[in-house]
C-alpha cells in the first residue's frame, strides 16, 4: 500500500501577515454567528421549543443560479424550519433564512399536522437534479441528539424550482427501515435516465448503517449493508483544534462519480473512504450468502463527512476534520492536492456540492458543529459559513499544491519524519490520504473486498448473544504501522500483513493457528473437556401430546428453529448431583419455551428438556408479560437464586419490557422481578443477552440481598446496571460497547458469517484477592478486552452524559487479533474465554498484562468447541472445587441453515478449573 503525502509548508498555507489566512480561491459566500429567520408575525419566537438559535446549524446545501438552499436538521429542539433559502446575489453577508417551500411545511412546536401532509420534520441534505428540481430528504426524526423522537416516517419531497411546488413524494416502506434509522444524505444517479423521474437515489442510513437504493422509474426501494458502513470505535472521538467530541456515526458522507459510475462513501467514525459501483447498488437486494462488492479507496489523516467529485478530472474531494482543510485525490494519476486550509473557516465541513450554474466551483458548508454538540458555542463568533471554492482546471494549476508520490512501498505511520528534511519543522509534513495504488503514477482501481461467507442483509442478524473481547486501541500511528484491519485485509492484493510486535510467532497445529507464549501459572499442554450432554437436535417435552400437536400446527414449535445458547448449573446443598439449565432464546418463531432444565430421559436426538419453571411461564409467547418471553442467559448466585434476563422481544418486536426475574431454586418460586424503565432500552433495537450478578453479601455470613446486576445489550450497544437494594438502574454507552467493523466477519471451522454485535461478555474481579474490583467486558465483533472499576460503574451519577460519560475510567487491557465468545473468571482470578480461531478455550491470569504471552490455549478441539456461547464457573458445595462448564452450538452452521441433524450439533462439557490450569487432564 502506497502512502500519498501532503506537503504543507508555511509558504503554501499562510500569508506572511496572518496564520489564519485562507487560500485565495476560497470565498465566504454567507456567514452567521447565529442563524435567524424571516418569521411570520404570529410566530412564537420566544418559545425555545420553537426557536433556539443556539441549536440551529447548517448541515447541507444546494445552489442554483440565484438561490442557495440550506438544510438545518432538528438535532436539538428549537429549529423552526428545516429547509430554507437565501439569495445568492451578495457575498459575505448574513441574511435571514426564508422558510422553504413556505412556513406551512414546518411542523416545529405543532400538533395540528398529520404525517401524510406535505410537511418536513428534519432534513439533513438536499440535492438538485438536471430537471431543476430540489430533492428534500426528510429523516422524520426530531431532536436526534436529544431524545430521538420519530415524529414521522422518512420520506423524500421533490420540489419544482420553477414553481416552488411539490411534484413528487416518496414514502419509504417499512422493510428498508431499522429500529433507529436516520437518513442523512443522498446522491442522485441520472446516468441512465430517459426522463426526469427515471433516476436512482442512493441514501445513507447513519445510525442503522446501510445504503438505501430508490429506483424512481419503477418506484421501488431496497437496502444493502456492509461492515465498511459501520462506525469504527477506534475513531469514535474526533478532534478539531482544542475540542474533542465522541460520536459513533456510521455511513454519512456520499459522493457520485457520474463518468465512472462510482459511489464514494464514508462513516464519520473512520479514517477510511470506500466505494461501490452503481451497478452493484442497482442490482437489487443481496441474495442470501452474497457479500456486497465494496472497494477500499484509501485512508485519510482524520475523520470527515463532506465528499464531492471534481467536475474536470473526477478527483475525490474530501475534508479531514482535524486538519481543517479541503484536499483532493485523483484516482487516475494518484495525485493529491491541498485545495484550501484555514483553522477557523474550515472547521467541520458537513457538505460539499457542485453546481451546474458554475462549472468548476465547489460550495461547502462549514460549521462549528463540535461546539454545538458540546454546548460550548460562542455566539459572538461566526459559527456557520457557506464557502465558495474554485477548483483547478488541471493538475498543473498553480491554485493547488500537488504532492510527490513516493516511489517505494511505504507502510510508515502518518506524520513520519525524515522523508523531506529540507522542509520547515512546523507543519513540514501532513499525511492526508493513503491510496492502495500498486505503482506510483499509474491508474489502479481500488482493491475489491473478498466474499466473507454466509450472510443475509435482508434481515437483521438474529444471533446476538455471545461473549467476546475488546481493548483500548493503540495510537493511530501504532495502528497504522502494525495492525491491518479487516477493512484492509479483505481487499485482494499482495500487500503484506504485518503482525503486532507484542505477539509471539504463530505455530501450526492440526490445520489451525494458535499462539503460545511463556505464560504465567499455566501448564503448556492443552486438554480436552469431558462431554456431559450432546444433541443432534433439541428434544422438547410438553405437558401432554395435545400441547405438542397444537404447538406444531400453530408454528410455535418448529424443530429446526431452536438453538441453545447458555448453560448454568446448580448443586443443591449437600448434593453431588447438579441440576442443569439451558436457554433457548426466541430469535424467531418456533421455540416452545426459552428456559429448560435437563432431564435423565434419553430421546433419539439427545437428552429431553423440560420447561422451567413450568410450561405456563412460556406458553404465551410474549402476550403475558408476567411470564418469560425470550431468555438468552441466566446467572445462578451462591444462594441458589436464578437471575433470568428476559429480553422481552421476539425477532426485535418488543412484546414486553426487558426484565430481571429471580427464582428460588429450592422452591422454583418467584422472589423478585424488575422491569427495565423505558430510558434503559431501545425498543425494536435492544436485545439483552448476558446478565452478570455481583453479590457483595455472599453466604455464609450474607444472604445475597446486596446485588448489582450488569446486563449487556449488544444490539443497542450498551450495558445496563441494576442496583437491587436501591431499586434503580442506569444505562452506559461508550465506544468500547460498540462493535468494530474490522471484526464483523466471524470464521469457525472454515465457515464464515457476518455479525456486528456490541457488548456481550461480562465478568468481574473476584472478591478477596487483593485487587481493585473491575468489570471486564468485550463485544462479540471486536478483538479488545476492556475493564472499568466497579466503584465507577456502580455510581449512577457518573453516567449522565451518554457516550461521553466517564471516558477516562475505561481501562485498556489488550488485543487478541480474533474474536472470543463466552467468558468467566475463577475465584483465584483466572479469566477463561472461548476463541473462534483456533477453536479452543483460552485462559489468562488477571494479575498479568493482557498479551498473547499470557493468554494461553488450555483446551483445543476443532469439532466439539465450535462456538462456545455459554460458559460458567461453578463451585461444588461438598469439596468447594471449581468446575468450568461450557455449551457449544456450531453457530456458523445454524446461522447459514446448514445444520446436519445426523451429526452432533450441541454439546455441554465440563472440566475442573484446577485440572485445566495444571495441565493434568480433565478428570471425571
Amino acid at each position: 500500500m502506497f502512502r500519498i503525502f501532503v506537503t504543507i509548508t508555511c509558504a503554501v498555507l499562510w500569508e506572511a501577515s496572518s496564520s489564519q489566512a485562507v487560500t485565495p480561491t476560497v470565498q465566504v459566500a454567507k456567514q452567521w454567528k447565529l442563524l435567524s429567520y424571516d418569521f411570520q408575525p404570529e410566530a412564537p419566537i420566544r418559545d425555545p421549543n420553537f426557536f433556539n438559535p443556539q441549536n440551529v446549524l447548517i448541515t447541507g446545501l444546494a445552489v442554483t443560479e440565484d438561490r442557495i438552499f440550506v438544510a438545518t436538521p432538528k438535532l436539538f429542539s428549537g429549529v423552526p424550519s428545516t429547509v430554507t433559502w437565501v439569495s445568492k446575489a451578495q457575498f459575505g453577508d448574513s441574511p435571514v433564512l426564508q422558510a422553504y417551500p413556505d412556513w406551512s411545511f414546518s411542523n416545529t412546536a405543532r400538533t395540528d399536522f398529520n404525517c401524510s401532509d406535505l410537511i418536513l420534520t428534519s432534513v439533513y441534505r438536499l440535492r438538485i437534479d438536471s430537471c431543476n428540481r430540489l430533492w428534500l430528504l426528510d429523516a422524520g426524526i426530531s431532536r436526534s441528539l436529544e431524545d430521538y423522537e420519530r415524529t414521522c416516517a422518512p420520506k423524500i419531497l421533490v420540489v419544482d424550482l420553477n414553481t416552488d411546488r411539490v411534484v413528487r413524494r416518496v414514502d419509504f416502506p417499512a422493510e428498508v427501515l431499522r429500529g433507529e434509522s436516520l437518513f442523512t444524505n443522498m446522491v442522485i444517479d441520472e446516468t441512465s435516465a430517459k426522463h426526469c423521474d427515471d433516476v436512482f437515489v442512493y441514501i445513507s442510513d447513519t445510525v442503522e448503517p446501510g445504503i438505501v437504493v430508490y429506483d424512481s422509474g419503477k418506484d421501488v426501494t431496497w437496502r444493502v449493508s456492509h461492515p465498511a458502513m459501520y462506525p469504527d470505535p477506534d475513531f469514535a472521538q474526533s478532534e478539531i483544534l482544542n475540542d474533542r467530541f465522541v460520536l459513533m456515526d456510521g455511513v454519512v458522507g456520499l459522493a457520485f462519480d457520474e463518468r465512472n459510475g462510482i459511489v464514494y462513501f464514508q462513516p464519520l467514525a473512520t479514517d477510511r473512504i470506500f466505494s461501490v459501483h452503481k451497478n452493484v447498488l442497482r442490482a437489487g437486494p443481496l441474495p442470501s450468502g452474497q457479500m456486497l462488492d465494496i472497494k477500499l479507496v484509501g485512508k485519510k489523516s482524520s475523520q470527515g463527512i463532506g465528499l464531492a467529485v471534481g467536475p474536470f478530472d473526477n478527483s475525490l474531494i474530501f475534508s479531514p476534520l482535524s486538519e481543517t482543510a479541503i484536499a483532493s485525490w485523483n484516482p487516475a494519476t494518484n495525485q493529491q492536492s491541498v485545495l484550501a486550509y484555514d483553522r477557523d473557516r474550515l472547521q467541520f465541513i458537513a457538505d460539499m456540492t457542485t453546481t451546474r450554474a458554475e462549472p468548476g466551483v465547489i460550495y461547502a458548508i462549514s460549521s462549528k458543529f463540535h461546539r454545538f454538540f458540546l454546548k460550548n458555542l460562542n455566539s459572538n463568533e461566526l459559527n456557520n459559513r457557506i464557502l465558495r471554492l474554485e477548483l483547478p482546471h488541471s493538475s498543473n494549476s498553480l491554485q493547488a499544491h500537488p504532492l510527490p508520490v513516493p516511489a517505494h512501498n511505504s507502510l510508515h505511520a502518518y506524520g513520519i519524519t525524515g522523508l523531506y528534511s529540507t522542509q520547515s519543522a512546523a507543519h513540514a509534513l501532513q499525511s492526508y490520504f493513503t491510496s492502495p495504488a500498486l505503482q506510483a503514477g499509474t491508474t489502479q482501481p481500488p482493491y475489491k473486498y473478498d466474499h466473507s461467507g454466509i450472510l443475509n442483509y435482508s434481515l437483521r442478524n438474529p444471533f446476538t448473544a455471545l461473549n467476546q473481547g475488546e481493548a483500548f486501541p493503540p495510537s493511530k500511528a501504532t495502528r497504522d504501522n502494525y495492525q491491518r484491519s479487516y477493512l484492509d485485509t479483505l481487499v485482494g492484493g499482495s500487500v503484506p500483513a504485518p503482525q503486532p510486535i507484542a505477539y509471539t510467532p504463530q505455530q501450526r497445529h492440526s490445520g489451525y493457528y494458535y499462539q503460545r507464549g511463556a505464560g504465567a501459572n499455566f501448564h503448556p499442554q492443552y486438554k480436552e473437556l469431558i462431554n456431559i450432554y450432546e444433541w443432534r437436535n433439541l428434544e422438547f417435552a410438553f405437558p401432554n401430546e395435545r400441547e405438542r400437536t397444537q404447538a406444531l400446527n400453530s408454528g410455535r414449535y418448529n424443530p429446526d428453529s431452536p438453538i441453545p445458547i447458555d448453560i448454568d448449573v446448580y448443586y443443591p446443598p449437600k448434593s453431588t448431583e447438579p441440576r442443569l439449565f439451558i436457554t433457548i432464546p426466541r430469535f424467531g418463531q418456533g421455540v416452545p419455551y426459552s428456559l429448560a432444565q435437563l432431564t435423565r430421559v434419553k430421546r433419539p436426538n439427545g437428552t429431553e428438556l423440560q420447561p422451567f419453571p413450568s410450561y405456563d411461564w412460556h406458553s404465551s409467547h410474549g402476550t403475558n408479560c408476567d411470564g418469560l418471553t425470550s431468555v438468552y442467559r441466566v446467572h445462578i448466585d451462591p444462594c441458589g437464586q436464578m437471575w433470568i434476563l428476559d429480553s422481552g422481544e421476539i425477532e426485535f418486536e418488543q412484546h414486553c419490557a426487558p426484565q430481571i426475574v429471580v427464582l428460588d431454586l429450592a422452591t422454583n418460586q418467584l422472589i423478585h422481578r424488575y422491569r427495565l424503565p423505558s430510558d434503559d432500552y431501545k425498543p425494536k433495537i435492544s436485545r439483552f443477552v448476558t446478565p452478570l450478578v455481583d453479590i457483595t453479601d455472599p453466604p455464609p455470613q450474607g444472604s445475597c440481598k446486596e446485588a448489582i446486576v450488569y446486563m449487556s445489550d449488544p444490539t443497542g450497544m450498551g450495558i445496563v446496571v441494576y442496583d437491587v437494594l436501591a431499586g434503580k438502574s442506569w444505562r452506559i454507552e461508550n465506544k468500547f460497547t460498540y462493535p468494530n467493523p474490522t471484526f464483523g466477519t466471524h470464521t469457525i471451522a472454515g465457515e464464515s458469517f457476518e455479525l456486528l454485535d456490541g457488548t456481550l461478555g461480562l465478568a468481574v474481579t473476584p472478591q478477596g484477592i487483593g485487587l481493585r474490583r473491575l468489570l471486564y467486558f468485550h463485544s462479540l465483533s471486536n478483538e479488545l478486552e476492556v475493564a472499568i472499576p466497579l466503584d465507577v460503574i456502580n455510581n449512577a451519577t457518573n453516567w449522565g452524559y451518554g457516550i461521553s460519560s466517564s471516558l477516562d475510567e475505561f481501562i485498556p487491557l489488550g488485543r487478541r487479533n480474533v474474536q472470543c465468545a463466552a467468558s468467566a473468571i475463577s475465584k483465584a482470578g483466572f479469566w477463561f474465554c472461548g476463541f473462534l480461531e483456533p477453536i479452543g478455550i483460552f485462559g489468562w491470569n488477571i494479575r498479568t498484562p493482557y498479551t498473547m504471552d499470557n493468554v494461553q490455549l488450555l483446551a483445543f478441539n476443532p469439532e466439539t468447541l465450535q462456538f462456545v456461547s455459554g460458559m460458567k464457573i461453578i463451585r461444588r458445595p461438598g469439596d468447594m472445587l471449581e468446575e468450568l462448564w461450557v455449551l457449544s452450538n456450531r453457530l456458523q452452521k445454524a446461522f447459514s441453515g446448514a445444520l446436519n441433524y445426523k451429526e452432533i450439533n450441541y454439546r455441554v462439557q465440563r472440566c475442573s478449573v484446577d485440572d485445566m490450569l495444571l495441565g493434568r487432564g480433565c478428570r471425571v
